[in-house]
């Protein structure tokens, strides 16, 4: 879709290729991986996504995060909504003929930010999408400040690692805000852990 744009750039275009590409991949995906579109957990046993399940941290959501563990909100969260932010500023002051490559790069980007409201899980893809649209945005939006060294710079303040820093230095004020709630996650059971587990249902 870019290099079509590229070499010939037309509303009516952008929207047929648009258009015919998403009806492809979703006619594709629905004939080869139909199962990806039920409930990814429907075959699970109800007690075991009760008694396991449901305590795994990498299967909890944005909600379930600011009720658990809101210091640590900003280190999952923080560096892909930022990068959405300075992607959509680089839309608005690219030029016209640009504006569609921002369009192509910010629908995963968000798509993988949904996922990761549902599942945290889906931060870790979110913040590989979004190294890149943040340096690339970085550069358009503020073409004096992200030159060489500072954007650098730029690019620690707002990564993962700083706000995971940051979170737990600010977690008195984020306790003001926010009533955490104990909960205790587990690890992947065991072997003989599943074996008894299955010995005991009738």
């Amino acid at each position: 879709m870019v290099g079509i744009d590229r070499y010939h750039s037309t509303l009516w275009l952008r929207l047929a290729t648009t258009t015919e590409s998403a009806a492809a991949l979703i006619g594709a995906f629905v004939w080869l991986f139909a199962g990806c579109l039920t409930s990814p957990y429907g075959q699970l046993d109800p007690l075991v996504v009760s008694l396991w399940l449901d305590k795994l941290q990498e299967t909890i959501s944005l909600a379930t995060m600011l009720r658990l563990g809101p210091e640590e909100v900003l280190g999952f969260y923080g560096f892909p909504l930022i990068a959405l932010g300075v992607a959509a500023v680089a839309l608005i002051r690219s030029n016209p003929s640009d504006r569609f490559r921002w369009v192509v790069g910010i629908a995963p980007l968000t798509a993988l930010f949904a996922i990761s409201v549902w599942e945290i899980r889906g931060t870790a893809g979110a913040a590989m999408v979004a190294a890149p649209m943040f340096a690339a945005g970085a550069a358009i939006a503020w073409p004096s400040l992200a030159i060489g060294r500072n954007l650098v710079l730029l690019a620690f303040v707002v990564s993962p690692a700083a706000f995971t820093v940051l979170g737990p230095a600010i977690e008195p004020l984020i306790d003001l805000i926010f009533e955490q709630q104990k909960m205790y996650f587990t690890s992947l059971p065991k072997p003989q852990d599943v074996r008894a587990c299955r010995t005991s249902l009738p």
